[in-house]
């Protein structure tokens, strides 16, 4: 964000669209041409693109790829209706004339679109715009990375929400808040189960409780997958979504304590 912030001061940014991406991302032939057709519209401020990353073998890596098969769809439907709120870093363009300075404790790929969508412009997702990159291969870097984004994410939505319009703090809320309190929804909902099954007869609570704890068997099964390194398949799922949803929380709490996260050496 400093980098972004003497560059826009130094009047460095030259032409009507802006590229920003990773050192250590690749584009797809024709994915710039792709993007840039959107702005056709003058409705349009900014493109996301889809992101691909080489991912290598192990549970992690394999959950992060479900993960982004996830985003990439929900990006795809929030773009087609003019309100994508989060992109990556690996690819984003936007028209020169709406970027501004950003803080240093916000995440670029998420404050960027609220920039554009609180200047009344639409934001919008191709998925021809491909952009590769590699992925940490291990576990500790990728919680760390997760609870840093998380912080920085918190960050962001305080600084961008009330210059938002309505619908779009809606978006962001299910897009973003929702999934970082799955924790305690999680524990909670477990909980309410227990207690109707105490106090109703009705059959549907015990098929519910035994899906439930069908789900941390099986997330306990992928912790010892993960230990044991047995390679079976599917238990990382619910492992990895427990593991990560924790994290996520652990970051919401931080920032709430007061955490902030300006700066960072990524991974390599």
């Amino acid at each position: 964000n400093q980098a972004l912030n003497a560059a826009l001061a130094a009047g460095e940014f030259r032409g009507d669209l802006l590229c920003f991406t990773d050192a250590d991302s690749l584009f797809a032939p024709g994915a710039l041409l792709s993007a840039a057709r959107f702005f056709a519209d003058p409705r349009v401020g900014l493109v996301g693109g889809k992101i691909s990353y080489w991912l290598g073998e192990g549970a992690v890596q394999q959950t992060e790829g479900f993960f982004w098969r996830l985003e990439n769809f929900l990006r795809d439907l929030e773009g087609k209706l003019g309100v994508l709120v989060s992109c990556s870093g690996l690819f984003i363009m936007m028209r020169r004339e709406l970027c501004r300075p950003l803080p240093n404790d916000v995440n670029t790929d998420f404050a960027m679109p609220l920039m554009v969508l609180a200047q009344g412009y639409q934001s919008r997702f191709d998925k021809n715009a491909v952009a590769r990159s590699l992925f940490p291969l291990e576990q500790e870097q990728v919680l760390k990375r997760r609870k840093r984004t998380i912080i920085r994410a918190m960050t962001t939505i305080a600084t961008y929400k009330q210059s938002l319009p309505w619908h779009v703090r809606q978006v962001v809320f299910w897009h973003k808040t929702a999934r970082f309190l799955a924790f305690p929804l999680q524990f909670l909902s477990l909980l309410a189960n227990i207690l109707l099954l105490a106090v109703s007869s009705a059959s549907i609570w015990p098929v519910f409780l035994a899906l439930q704890l069908g789900f941390y068997g099986a997330a306990m099964v992928g912790w010892l997958n993960d230990r044991l390194d047995l390679h079976l398949p599917y238990v990382y799922l619910p492992y990895q979504f427990t593991l990560q949803s924790a994290v996520a929380f652990q970051a919401v709490l931080a920032y709430r304590r007061g955490q902030r996260v300006t700066t960072w050496t990524p991974p390599r």
